[in-house]
């Protein structure tokens, strides 16, 4: 199936199944089911699914009633109790291995405004934020004119913004020539779109035990164009970059072309400037690139052990058996 036809299926069956009316603010779908991915072509791939709802409270209530088997256990304890594990840290409740159509599963995470904005702002917990560094698809609203207009397009393109002066960081410091005190890095455009893949991946304790070794790259190469037009008003716009050809760039690293990119990353990371400029020191390429992926890996390790944890409960014993199993099998895939 196409992804076109599967993400018409996917909205039609969708608005069938749940109760959304007044409360969805925001649905995408992403994934290996959604963006093939080269060496992971499997056609029975789980569609990634994640509903942003005003009130989850409300959300799980009406489900609970329509959809009871969608939830382990903890349903049966009513719609507070799961509210509750809802609202644990990331804020994220997963219902995974639903059947949406005949040869269509599905994994939804529910995911309240509130929480995805604030994610998306700071990078608390880099979990959807983390996401939406890749491309995904917008199935809600359908009129993308009304998301281009609203607050939360807003803070998608801060987040994506982000992400790139995050990487350019990052990749300046991986690729400068023999790590010396250059004042430019030459990058291939590559080098940074698997910089920013990498982000909300780097620090995750699955890429260590059942994860895909591969996911990262395979992302970048099967959704390389997505990816291009996602970044490009980015690329074109930076004022401390010299594109030399379309997959060449040269970056500037001098300290105020550092001091920018800093500028650009949610707040708490803008301290790194304050951290090496003391009295006439001016901010470090090593330094801060150091200091960044520190953070941002202690970020993702936390936020990946937390929702693991909050996961095996949400989604019960066989099902957490069966979705591991999963997972190890395209982990053993992606090291034959």
């Amino acid at each position: 199936m196409s992804s076109a036809k599967l993400q018409s299926l996917v909205f039609e069956k969708i608005m069938e199944r749940f109760d959304l009316a007044s409360n969805l603010k925001l649905m995408f779908a992403y994934g290996s089911a959604v963006f093939k991915q080269k060496g992971n072509l499997n056609s029975k791939n789980m569609v990634d699914v994640c509903f942003v709802v005003n009130d989850t409270s409300l959300f799980h209530s009406k489900n609970l009633n329509r959809n009871p088997r969608d939830y382990s256990l903890i349903g049966k304890l009513g719609s507070g109790v799961v509210n509750h594990v809802q609202n644990m840290p990331c804020g994220v409740y997963f219902n995974t291995l639903v059947k949406l159509d005949a040869g269509v599963m599905f994994k939804y995470g529910v995911v309240s405004s509130p929480v995805l904005e604030r994610d998306l702002s700071t990078w608390d917990a880099l979990y959807y934020s983390g996401r939406l560094h890749k491309p995904v698809s917008f199935i809600y609203p359908p009129d993308t004119k009304y998301l281009e207009s609203s607050e939360l397009n807003s803070l998608l393109n801060q987040n994506l913004k982000a992400a790139w002066n995050a990487a350019v960081l990052i990749s300046s410091q991986n690729h400068r020539h023999d790590h010396s005190a250059t004042s430019s890095a030459s990058l291939k455009l590559r080098d940074v779109l698997v910089s920013i893949c990498g982000l909300s991946y780097n620090g995750d304790f699955r890429m260590i035990f059942g994860e895909d070794k591969q996911k990262v790259v395979r992302i970048v190469d099967s959704s390389w164009e997505p990816l291009c037009s996602l970044y490009e008003p980015f690329l074109k716009s930076d004022p401390f970059l010299h594109s030399l050809s379309h997959s060449q760039l040269e970056v500037d690293l001098s300290p105020e072309a550092i001091e920018y990119r800093i500028s650009q990353l949610p707040e708490r990371f803008r301290r790194f400037d304050s951290c090496v400029n003391g009295g006439e020191e001016r901010p470090d390429l090593a330094t801060v690139s150091r200091k960044l992926c520190k953070e941002l890996e202690a970020t993702v390790w936390r936020s990946s052990v937390l929702q693991s944890m909050k996961n095996a409960i949400t989604a019960g014993v066989m099902k957490s058996s069966r979705y591991s199993l999963q997972k190890l099998n395209k982990m053993a895939n992606s090291m034959k």
